[in-house]
């Protein structure tokens, strides 16, 4: 269920989850989507996830309920988390522009092995009901550049920089521990600004020979798959 899925993530990491916290919205709620097609991970022919209404044969959750906006304005601006009152890091933002899109399944979050190197965000996909999706979802713009570094245990230590629409840059840093196997959910832990040990859903993989790492955060009062390709 995806109510169970935001008490998991906790915590926002992603330079972008301050902001995207204050805004509008209800949790949404899923339930299991067909699988009568098991090879199918719930996106297009990218990987991605498909936006608009649910379909009944992804392998995902339909949502059935909820959705929620951004409000860019909402959060606090400032980045001054680190120990000396500066940035948590000094990443470089080299993201392009992307545009949110809304979608109505919630593809499934398997895990796998991390890998290390630099990572461009590529979709920003929220999580609403058909209704919500279609006739309320506002479109936001995102830049974020995270680097993923990854110790021998498989343990990564991941640094973000992000930019909302037209909102300050901020930074965070954290870790994230894959489950046993390099199952989901990974542990976070929140090292720039400090937070608790907290589950977080997420995929890593190869798609059309794209290293690809998603991370299933918090969008406003609800949720989105954020998905990076590694550079």
């Amino acid at each position: 269920m995806l109510r169970r899925d935001l008490a998991f993530v906790g915590v926002f990491l992603l330079g972008c989850a301050a902001i995207a916290q204050g805004c509008g919205g209800s949790e949404a709620s899923v339930t299991p989507a067909s699988t009568n097609n098991a090879s199918n991970d719930g996106g297009d022919e990218d990987g991605s996830p498909t936006s608009g209404d649910a379909s009944s044969d992804d392998g995902g959750e339909a949502v059935t309920d909820g959705g929620s906006n951004i409000d860019p304005d909402a959060g606090d601006p400032s980045d001054d988390a680190g120990t000396d009152g500066g940035p948590c890091n000094t990443l470089a933002n080299e993201g392009q522009a992307v545009t949110s899109t809304c979608a109505s399944v919630r593809p499934p979050t398997h895990g796998g092995a991390l890998v290390g190197g630099t990572y461009l965000l590529e979709s920003v996909v929220a999580l609403g009901a058909p209704n919500f999706c279609q006739n309320q979802f506002l479109p936001t713009g995102f830049r974020e550049t995270l680097a993923l570094t990854v110790d021998g245990a498989g343990v990564g230590t991941v640094q973000t920089v992000a930019r909302i629409a037209n909102t300050g840059t901020h930074h965070r840093t954290f870790t994230l521990a894959p489950g046993a196997g390099g199952t989901s959910p990974a542990s976070n832990t929140g090292t720039c600004p400090v937070s608790a040990a907290a589950p977080l859903p997420y995929n890593s993989e190869t798609r059309l020979n794209k290293q690809v790492l998603e991370l299933l955060q918090p969008y406003g009062k609800s949720l989105a798959i954020y998905r990076f390709v590694k550079k």
